[in-house]
């Protein structure tokens, strides 16, 4: 029973020492990320809200496509890149700041641009994992797919449909139409006339057999 717990523990903790590595990688590059924004726009406000859009943009699309990822990759992009990129913290000091001047114009850009438009990006980063998903989908399983000789007209087939056919589970697989087989109609019950029982001399008569 000690050593099924001390395995346990040592695979428990392997995990999260994974996590841990992958979280930290993420960070710091998240971290480098927002250096290189700042460094590069003049206005610390534009800069900080540049991080947060891209941050709330590569994080939705990768919760969205989470089942395609393994989940090191996801704890590296969501928890450790996008956390070191994105800057709540510095977002309220900058809001707090401006309406502290008084500079109540300022306060509500920032505060309505940061939100509304960190949602639209959370909005279209879910639009187009979902638009992914459908063309990973259609380009696997497919039947129309496989005319085209061509992987570009095989995606640019799949984009077209992504826009005509938005949902994925209306796709039409080629393992699924080869389940599905057409049903046959049952054939018609035949209407069998009663015969009379048959003696054990072989004859019809009744029951009682011939009378000696």
């Amino acid at each position: 029973m000690n050593f099924l717990m001390l395995k346990q523990f040592f695979i428990f903790f392997k995990d999260v020492k994974f996590h841990a590595a992958a979280v930290a990688f993420g960070g710091a590059l998240g971290a480098l990320a927002r250096c290189g924004v700042s460094l590069s726009v003049d206005n610390q406000i534009l800069a900080v809200f540049i991080c947060n859009i891209c941050g709330s943009f590569i994080l939705a699309t990768a919760i969205e496509l989470r089942t395609k990822i393994r989940s090191e990759l996801e704890s590296l992009v969501s928890i450790g890149f996008c956390g070191g990129l994105s800057i709540f913290a510095s977002f309220s000091r900058d809001s707090v700041a401006a309406l502290r001047a008084e500079n109540f114009s300022l306060f509500f850009i920032n505060l309505s641009a940061n939100f509304i438009l960190c949602v639209c990006a959370v909005l279209a980063a879910q639009f187009l994992a979902e638009k992914l998903r459908y063309i990973s989908a259609y380009l696997k399983d497919s039947e129309e797919s496989q005319k085209y000789d061509s992987e570009t007209g095989k995606i640019f087939d799949a984009i077209r449909h992504s826009f005509s056919r938005p949902n994925i589970e209306k796709i039409p697989t080629i393992s699924e139409r080869a389940m599905v087989q057409p049903r046959t109609p049952a054939p018609p019950p035949s209407k069998s006339i009663p015969q009379p029982p048959i003696c054990p001399q072989g004859g019809t008569g009744s029951t009682g057999g011939e009378k000696s």
